[in-house]
């Protein structure tokens, strides 16, 4: 676990200016973990593979995106779509050829080699005079669309008779009508995306068919509660290879852009909010005391040397000017060395007041809902704590080696730079001659 000598975090990546490059992701010209002061055990692979602990868990990599950074629906649908690759792959092939793999060859003239439905020409003045009051004006109703008849298979539309069986048998599907509706729900949001896109809603007959509309109602949608941040070009061209299959090969480009903005931008900026063990208000408190430490030394370095007393009693002001200087330097990079020596950090403001099973359901890519939280009890209630409050949060350990020992190094490297800045300081004020002024 190799890093200079003097540890820096990695640096933030603000989420604006990182656009998408294909070409520097092809090439490997973008910067590793490891050139970020990312430990390999700390890599974004590991994280989302579930082989870290506390509190660098792929949970507390959710929790960050969504009360940090609030882009939590880009880590929820690159799980969804691992977790559907996965569970493609694993399809009989009877059923995985309904979904053929997706190729577009120039997805940059999709739009121009495809067309776009035109509208019917308006009649002539002369023409609707003469057909206005005849039948052929007037729309048909709609007529049910045969491609759409439930197949006898375990991934079709969950409103429809689920098998044959059960149609001769005159039974239906058991689930509650909540559950129909809001797939059928589902179903005419995503016939929307693909009207809105100029696609023709796609056959039910396909695996997963059910899946993918909730996916595009909930990510890709227009005002989706969790849209992705797609440009209109990705989106109408992931919109049109939905059209077409269901196989996970559709979402290629949008997995890569997603992909690209959690490894070089939310995995950065959240391996160096993960490294801080204090909140805002301990280091605050932190801060005030480490500089009130060192100005403290001073003025007893300052005192003693304009007395008569002998010069080896301002060496005293060391043990003040040690603890200032450390301290502060540990707390500019957010590091609590007394929670440190414990194997401790701050619970997060979400934790104090965390209910599992809303903590589970953010985990689910599916589950629908904004990821919104400003609506959630425990804002109010941690505002209003008092900052004496604050500063003694409650704690929980650290369980990441890796993530402690990054600490550990902070904490020595600061104790290491202020020990050697109070040996110079004490070694000036012990060659000042005394001032004998009392």
């Amino acid at each position: 676990m190799g890093f200079p000598f003097f540890y820096r975090r990695p640096a933030p990546v603000a989420k604006d200016p990182l656009p998408y490059n294909a070409e520097k992701v092809d090439s490997g010209s973008l910067p590793r973990a490891s050139r970020l002061n990312i430990p390999e055990p700390l890599s974004f692979d590991n994280i989302v593979n579930g082989a870290t602990c506390p509190p660098c868990t792929v949970r507390d990599f959710m929790n960050y995106l969504i009360y940090v950074e609030r882009s939590a629906e880009n880590l929820q649908f690159y799980l969804w779509l691992r977790d559907y690759s996965k569970r493609f792959a694993a399809l009989p092939q009877s059923e995985g050829v309904l979904s053929p793999e997706w190729h577009e060859k120039n997805p940059a003239d999709t739009e121009t080699r495809l067309g776009r439905r035109k509208a019917p020409k308006p009649l002539g003045p002369a023409v609707a005079d003469v057909l206005k009051d005849s039948d052929l004006l007037q729309k048909p109703p709609l007529s049910p669309n045969p491609f759409n008849t439930p197949p006898p298979s375990a991934h079709g539309d969950d409103d429809s008779v689920s098998s044959i069986a059960e149609v001769s048998s005159g039974q239906f599907s058991s689930e509650p009508v909540s559950t129909l509706h809001s797939n059928a729900a589902a179903r005419e949001l995503a016939a929307e995306a693909f009207e809105g896109a100029d696609r023709f809603q796609p056959f039910t007959i396909q695996p997963f068919r059910k899946e993918i509309d909730r996916v595009i109602t909930i990510y890709i949608k227009d005002d989706s509660p969790r849209q992705l941040n797609l440009t209109a070009k990705e989106r109408n061209a992931l919109i049109h290879a939905l059209s077409n299959t269901t196989h996970p090969s559709a979402f290629k480009q949008a997995m890569a852009t997603i992909e690209f903005f959690l490894r070089h931008q939310a995995h950065p900026n959240f391996i160096r909010w993960t490294v801080s063990n204090s909140n805002p208000s301990r280091n605050l408190a932190i801060r005030s005391l480490g500089v009130g430490s060192i100005v403290g030394g001073l003025i007893v370095a300052v005192l003693l040397t304009l007395s008569d007393a002998h010069r080896g009693w301002r060496a005293m002001s060391a043990v003040l000017l040690l603890m200032g200087i450390s301290n502060t330097i540990a707390n500019t990079r957010d590091t609590c060395m007394i929670l440190h020596l414990r194997k401790h950090r701050h619970l997060h403001p979400w934790e104090l007041f965390s209910d599992d099973s809303e903590e589970l359901k953010t985990l689910e890519p599916l589950a629908g809902g904004s990821n919104s939280y400003e609506d959630e009890p425990w804002l109010v209630q941690y505002e209003q704590r008092s900052f004496a409050r604050r500063i003694f949060d409650g704690e929980t350990s650290v369980e990441e080696p890796a993530v402690f020992y990054i600490q550990r190094r902070i904490v020595l490297e600061s104790v290491g730079v202020g020990f050697l800045a109070t040996v110079a300081i004490v070694v000036v004020f012990c060659f000042l001659p005394a001032g004998n002024f009392y």
